[in-house]
């Protein structure tokens, strides 16, 4: 009997001990899943982020610094207080450097465009159009260069940003601006609509007939720079905020061979 009930001990404690290694490996079983889950999942990431290059080496080397010349940046905030008819013409070039494996190509998109505290609406534009219509609707101009798009390996490019508001309209095809919400009525000035490619003065024009069809007048560019000129120093003063940001954002992927 004492034989017996010492068996039947052992046997209680091996199966106790079996049954706590059991566990033990369910859980290292398990945590091993779970690491194993997340490598992949990483692993899946990274592929499906490459998937479109065409590279001969299992890790690719992605490094596309942006540089002011003073400091590294990430996107581009143009704000002009200081914008006057006349003013020194303002430039901010950015230098994109390619020091990766792979080839890029940049582009840029006109992110936000504020002018006295109220957006410009450009979202249904392109760049191009979107920079002809503040071209057509202000007096001051926003110019943007790039050296070029595409960077080879170790490549870089120059992008430039430049501001400018002559006293003279050397092109005479900006010697009208079409008047956004901002303008307020004066009898004074001389408005003008669109008629065929010619600016027909509106003579005896009143503040109700002003009110009713002001997107679609314009004004000459010396009574545009008399409002917006004086617009700017008093909208600064008053609010302590740039009369106009322009803001870019910066955009580099990576190319296909």
């Amino acid at each position: 009997m004492k034989k017996l009930f010492n068996f039947n001990k052992t046997a209680k404690l091996t199966y106790e001990e079996l049954q706590k290694r059991k566990k033990w490996m369910k859980r290292r079983s398990f945590l091993l899943a779970f690491f194993v889950l997340g490598v992949n999942a990483y692993a899946w990431f990274i592929f499906i982020a490459k998937a479109n290059l065409s590279v001969s080496s299992n890790v690719v080397s992605w490094d596309v610094s942006f540089s002011d010349g003073t400091s590294q940046i990430q996107n581009l905030d143009i704000q002009t207080d200081d914008l006057y008819p006349g003013m020194n013409p303002y430039t901010k070039t950015i230098t994109i450097t390619n020091s990766s494996d792979v080839k890029a190509e940049f582009s840029y998109r006109i992110n936000q465009i504020t002018v006295l505290g109220e957006d410009v609406d450009l979202s249904n534009y392109t760049e191009e159009q979107a920079l002809e219509i503040l071209q057509n609707t202000y007096p001051f101009e926003f110019q943007i260069a790039t050296s070029k798009t595409l960077l080879d390996e170790h490549d870089q490019l120059d992008f430039s940003v430049s501001v400018h508001w002559d006293y003279e309209a050397t092109d005479t095809s900006k010697s009208y601006y079409r008047l956004t919400s901002q303008y307020r009525f004066d009898p004074s000035v001389v408005y003008y609509t669109l008629n065929g490619g010619d600016y027909i003065a509106q003579t005896g024009l009143t503040e109700e007939q002003f009110q009713a069809n002001q997107t679609n007048l314009y004004l000459e560019k010396d009574d545009a720079d008399s409002f917006f000129g004086a617009r700017c120093s008093q909208y600064v003063e008053e609010t302590g905020n740039p009369c106009v940001n322009f803001h870019l954002l910066l955009l580099v992927s990576q190319r296909n061979a």
